[in-house]
């Protein structure tokens, strides 16, 4: 079922249900307010809200993948954050544990079930996209990484396993967003797939189309400190990257605003700018990438796809974004720190690895694990067959031929 998300109201008996936000997450508050309605209609109001507030209070879901061994969180605007973490994961044990003050945010991000940890939620909850048409329009759904600017929610639905959300940009609605999240049918037991469409619903042709994505990580044990990769550049559709996270996602802006993060081994911000680099750290980063897709006629899309997920370990991972065949990927990985005070030490590819990649940007994909054989046509297979007979039939006849 498909739930409009704007200029939804309801009052009922003696209550009064209104969506709040804080930190560009939904949040369901009531207040009491003077008897309007009958008791037994504020009642069945009242009953509604608590059947389908998930659905249309909210605005949100976590969806898993068909295994249950990462759960995503995305909220109505289609970027990552929904639901509550369990209160012994990574994200509400940090605060204790590392000494740092006003730390946690207990929503799902990324979460690998067998290390019991988010890579995403600790910290700030740092993550989000936005678009922009025309180099002069933006707009963007980022968390922590900005809050939301210039965009109006049109829809979202969910089931166990898949969300959609669609946003329309507010000052130009001509230009749609929609982000389809599934399990990645070629790594399903790793990965999400976010199938992103931008469409333009306008009379005229829309120019200098841009999509962005922000990201910072916290991969557990030492959140803070992590090592990260990017690979595959370059690509034909990257306008941009580098390894901050904290950046928002402003795909005009961003370019000239957005500067790389150093630290550990990485020496100056133009070593991952703009480049392929592999495990630097460790360093408190992340990623950010802005990928530019020219102009749309009136009526037509573009369709790309951004990939989530984590491995329990750097193999797992590094197959799950070839099998998918992303162009264009990150790594976010923990060092050997024991906590998230300790810096330090090298990087460690077998507690849990966290996957970010995209597929339709162009790139260079990481080889697939499990290549599909390539079937052999019917002329090709009648050479074969030919040949294999000319080589019996040599075969029979050369001991009658050594006679002569």
């Amino acid at each position: 079922m498909e739930v409009p998300l704007a200029g939804f109201r309801a009052e009922a008996a003696e209550w009064k249900a209104e969506l709040d936000e804080e930190d560009g997450a939904p949040m369901l508050t009531l207040r009491r307010q003077k008897m309007r309605m009958a008791p037994t209609v504020g009642v069945l109001l009242i009953a509604l809200f608590v059947l389908c507030g998930a659905g249309v209070a909210w605005g949100q879901a976590v969806i898993s993948l068909p295994g249950g061994q990462v759960k995503l969180g995305v909220g109505a605007l289609g970027q990552l954050g929904a639901g509550s973490l369990p209160n012994t994961s990574n994200n509400t044990t940090l605060t204790p544990n590392g000494g740092y003050s006003g730390m946690s945010h207990p929503i799902y991000g990324i979460y690998l079930v067998s290390q019991n940890a988010d890579g995403l939620a600790p910290g700030c909850y740092c993550e989000g996209w936005g678009v922009s048409a025309n180099g002069t329009t933006s707009a963007y759904a980022a968390n922590d990484d900005g809050g939301n600017s210039n965009v109006t929610a049109v829809s979202f639905t969910s089931t166990a396993t898949t969300a959609t959300s669609v946003v329309n940009v507010t000052s130009l609605p001509a230009l749609q967003v929609t982000q389809a999240y599934a399990p990645a049918s070629a790594a399903s037991g790793v990965l999400f797939q976010d199938t992103v469409t931008l469409t333009n619903n306008g009379a005229t042709t829309l120019t200098d189309v841009r999509y962005s994505r922000t990201m910072d990580w916290d991969i557990n044990p030492t959140e803070f400190h992590e090592y990260t990769t990017i690979g595959g550049l370059p690509s034909s559709k990257l306008l941009f990257s580098n390894n901050d996270g904290f950046c928002t996602p402003d795909p005009i802006a961003s370019l000239t605003s957005c500067t790389a993060i150093t630290g550990g081994s990485i020496s100056s911000s133009g070593s991952v700018t703009n480049a392929s680099f592999t495990k630097q750290g460790p360093a408190d980063q992340g990623s950010f990438f802005v990928f530019g897709f020219g102009s749309l006629a009136p009526g037509a899309s573009v369709t790309f796809q951004i990939y989530y997920g984590a491995g329990v370990n750097e193999a797992a991972a590094l197959g799950a974004l070839g099998s998918v065949g992303a162009g264009v990927y990150a790594l976010g990985y923990a060092s050997n720190g024991a906590v998230a005070t300790v810096e330090g030490g090298p990087v460690n590819v077998n507690s849990g690895v966290w996957a970010f990649g995209f597929g339709g940007v162009g790139g260079t994909p990481l080889p697939n694990p499990n290549p599909t054989p390539v079937p052999i046509g019917l002329p090709a297979l009648g050479g074969i067959l030919l040949g294999l007979c000319l080589l019996a039939w040599f075969a029979m006849k050369r001991p009658a031929l050594s006679h002569y």
